[in-house]
């Protein structure tokens, strides 16, 4: 049999090969606007090679191809382009026909797996592209499949998405984005405004949560729910990460040298993307050695899905902070999918109710029950929990009774200039105790044995469920 063309390990066609049977199909006399692309890529692949082992991976993409090539006619074209990435190349069929052949192909790739005594389920995302006047030659046809591809991602993963014009102008603008952050971070047009947190025991500012903001001249403020993942995608975060780090603790630094109010503590966000950087451990180290800065009044934030789906890499750099003397927390908890075994195992001191949670106190039931849940393991694990977006004095309130007495939100102040933020500082923003309060719920701050002790019962607690360690990231428990 001859192999040339082919993918060693597959079988399939490889990607010149493909690319050449297409542009044998051009050169006849143009793709044909009835000639469908279908980008297929394995969702989370690279965490199964982590966790589990090239060998279990290689198996893993022979799998998948098979059940491919079984959802497909003898005469459709099917190639493995490298990685976990396949295409499809159907003829004949119309947009609807063609989604329902893309849907086949994601339910079948997602029957459960075995191998090795291990049950795996797998998912694809699956990008879907015509031939036409849009994608007029074979590499044009390639790239809207992987832009649909790139879509279905961000919808969910394990679902197919057929490219169209609004996919079409969302790339652009993020190509254009993706360009003017670059002269972004050039010429200086991004800021800090900085977000106080409040002790509702006596009404003043305690810390403050620093936040990009990007202010372009031509499109005005963008929102950093749409450029931070660009920035992550581009790898620009880690440099701007690094600007951010380094911009937050010097400015601290000149707080309290000018400042005898200045805000005790600061929170800055950091991007999974950034732990990937070898040279951050290094890097935070070196910038509060210069600014002269004690680490027990910085925290380091990530969000819940990072710390939860990080591999044991992410989890190393985590300790290594930690051990500079900074303080670790979660953002948006709550949100994701924890496991208390991870949980405890994570170097973490601070976990953040997310608002979505906080938004519901004293309305809905539920809300007040899964806050109360989470202030109760905070308080058995020795953390220290923070509430964002508390915008009623009803939420406050509630978040007092439960024993959550630091907040942020718009009841107290937005993102601000430091200027502004200053001037928060030092008076109190309400009469202390104005709130009603339950006794003995706060945090205990004298942590040491008590903690010890805490962790132990929890420790306790799982090795009785048979829970001895977190599974290995990636990995269907």
């Amino acid at each position: 049999m001859d192999t040339t063309g082919r993918d060693p390990l597959t079988g399939l066609f490889d990607r010149t090969q493909l690319i050449e049977l297409l542009n044998q199909a051009y050169l006849r006399g143009g793709l044909g606007s009835e000639l469908a692309a279908l980008f297929v890529d394995v969702d989370h692949f690279k965490m199964v090679n982590d966790s589990l082992g090239h060998a279990v991976g290689d198996t893993v993409l022979m799998t998948v191809a098979k059940r491919l090539v079984s959802c497909l006619r003898p005469d459709d074209t099917v190639a493995r382009l490298g990685g976990d990435e396949f295409v499809a190349v159907v003829q004949g069929l119309s947009e609807s026909e063609a989604v329902a052949r893309a849907e086949r192909i994601v339910a079948a790739v997602s029957e459960p797996l075995h191998i090795d005594g291990r049950e795996l389920v797998l998912s694809v995302s699956i990008g879907v592209a015509f031939s036409g006047a849009d994608a007029c030659d074979p590499e044009q046809l390639l790239r809207h499949a992987d832009t649909a591809l790139y879509e279905a991602k961000g919808n969910g993963r394990g679902r197919a998405q057929i490219f169209n014009d609004q996919i079409q102008q969302r790339l652009v603008r993020r190509l254009t984005l993706e360009t003017e952050l670059r002269a972004a971070v050039r010429d200086g047009q991004l800021r800090l405004h900085y977000q106080p947190q409040v002790d509702l025991v006596t009404g003043t500012v305690v810390g403050a949560e620093a936040l990009l903001r990007w202010t372009h001249p031509e499109f005005g403020a963008v929102s950093p729910a749409e450029f931070i993942p660009v920035a992550e995608d581009s790898g620009l975060i880690v440099p701007i990460g690094r600007w951010v780090l380094e911009q937050a603790i010097s400015r601290f630094r000149a707080w309290h040298t000018q400042h005898r109010t200045a805000p005790r503590a600061i929170t800055i966000n950091i991007s999974p993307v950034q732990m990937r950087d070898t040279e951050l451990v290094a890097f935070v180290e070196e910038t509060l050695n210069r600014q002269e800065v004690n680490p027990a009044v910085v925290c380091l934030e990530l969000t819940e899905s990072a710390l939860m789906t990080g591999a044991a890499p992410m989890l190393q750099t985590l300790t290594e902070l930690r051990e500079l003397g900074l303080y670790l927390g979660i953002d948006d908890f709550g949100t994701g999918h924890s496991s208390l075994a991870r949980l405890r195992d994570l170097p973490v001191e601070v976990i953040k109710l997310d608002q979505r949670f906080v938004r519901g106190l004293g309305t809905r039931a539920d809300d007040d029950a899964i806050v109360a849940s989470v202030m109760s393991l905070a308080h058995a694990m020795g953390l220290h929990a923070v509430a964002e977006g508390v915008e009623h004095r009803h939420q406050a309130e509630a978040l007092v009774k439960l024993g959550c007495t630091t907040v942020q939100g718009f009841l107290f102040s937005p993102a601000r200039p430091e200027d502004e933020l200053l001037e928060l500082c030092g008076p109190r923003l309400f009469p202390a105790n104005s709130w009603r309060r339950r006794t003995g719920a706060a945090v205990d701050s004298r942590r040491g044995a008590e903690r010890r002790a805490k962790r132990g019962f929890i420790d306790e607690f799982l090795d009785q469920m048979g829970v001895t360690a977190y599974p290995p990231a990636g990995v269907a428990e």
